[in-house]
């Protein structure tokens, strides 16, 4: 869209002549049409005569030239698009009623034409600032200064003198150190109380041992070990919940699938895992492993004599033994140690970790 068309106006002897130097415009005297540009008139009585200059899609503009006999003029002027007009128009509507979205909106394609326009260069400084602030009061008002700050040294970028932006600002460094201090506490914390409350629905979460894993590792790398070891166990784990209800928090629950060597059910072991970044340099992870063994429901059966129940009932048992033993990797760090934790049924599961 270009907003601006350059013509020249010129004069010799009493001659007036016309041109908008691309397209053909019309030119005209009050209320009279002279004729349409590139255009000359001659026989023109010397003084001031009053013009107009008009273009479809352009505003029009009105001209004032004097004129002389035996003397050349030149004058150059713009024609601006009556596009560009409207979309400026409503940039400033926009902008006085606090939507700044929309007046950032509305400036996109007047700035597409032109990326130098300075009137539409100011606009969006002043949208883009305002809109910074905007955001930064609404974080304060939910206690977030960290947030705050960061959007307001981007207002100031764009409003360097916005006396309320330096206000804000001022005033949320202050606040800042608090902030950090409470979020410091509850990442640290974290981890163990949403470990506690899945432990609270647990109806026979005293009956197993908790454990408990800190690794120089970050969330995320932890996270993708321990999906991965639980997928590629043998069995393998069938991973029945995978969340991430918080930032830097994630939950699995994971249950595999016990077999006889006659391949009837001999129980399940059910795990829940908490991961969470407690510190820049530092995961916890927090586990319990439930394990159930099958009882027959005929105790006098055949299969159940020889430990092959073909149906029966799964109970919790604290003495439960596995053939395999279970590994849960968590990578975390250079030095890796081997230790080997108790568990609910007296098995040892190894917990390999730096």
């Amino acid at each position: 869209m270009n907003h601006c068309q350059c013509f020249q106006i010129y004069f010799a002897g009493g001659v007036a002549g016309a041109g908008t130097g691309v397209e053909p415009g019309w030119f005209g005297s009050r209320s009279t049409w002279l004729g349409q540009t590139p255009l000359c008139l001659a026989g023109l009585p010397p003084g001031r005569r009053g013009f107009t200059l008009q273009k479809n899609g352009y505003q029009s503009i009105g001209l004032a030239l004097d004129i002389a006999a035996n003397h050349t003029n030149s004058v150059s002027t713009n024609l601006v698009s009556g596009v560009y007009l409207s979309a400026m128009k409503l940039a400033r509507q926009h902008l006085a009623a606090t939507n700044y979205d929309a007046a950032l909106a509305a400036l996109k394609p007047v700035l597409a034409a032109d990326p130098t326009d300075a009137d539409a260069l100011a606009l969006q400084r002043e949208a883009r600032g305002q809109q910074a602030i905007q955001t930064a009061r609404l974080a304060g008002a939910r206690n977030d200064y960290l947030t705050g700050i960061k959007v307001l040294e981007t207002a100031l970028q764009s409003l360097p003198d916005n006396e309320e932006a330096k206000g804000l600002l001022a005033d949320f460094k202050k606040r800042a150190p608090d902030q950090t201090a409470r979020e410091n506490a509850g990442r640290l914390n974290r981890p163990q109380t949403e470990f506690d409350t899945w432990m609270s629905a647990e109806t026979d979460s005293s009956l197993f041992e908790s454990h408990e894993l800190k690794t120089s590792k970050s969330c995320k790398v932890v996270e993708e070990a321990i999906r991965d070891t639980l997928a590629n166990g043998n069995p393998p784990f069938k991973i029945t919940h995978d969340d991430s209800p918080k930032p830097e928090l994630f939950d699995f629950e994971a249950e595999q699938e016990l077999m006889t060597y006659m391949n009837t059910s001999a129980g399940k072991r059910r795990c829940v895992i908490i991961v969470g970044q407690t510190k820049d340099d530092e995961t916890k992870i927090l586990f319990k492993v439930f394990e159930y063994k099958t009882e027959a429901v005929n105790k006098f059966s055949i299969g159940n004599l020889i430990g092959t129940p073909h149906r029966g009932e799964l109970c919790a048992d604290s003495s439960f033994q596995d053939d395999h033993d279970r590994r849960l990797e968590c990578p975390a760090g250079r030095r890796r140690a081997n230790h080997q934790c108790p568990d609910s049924t007296g098995h040892r599961t190894a917990l390999n970790h730096g």
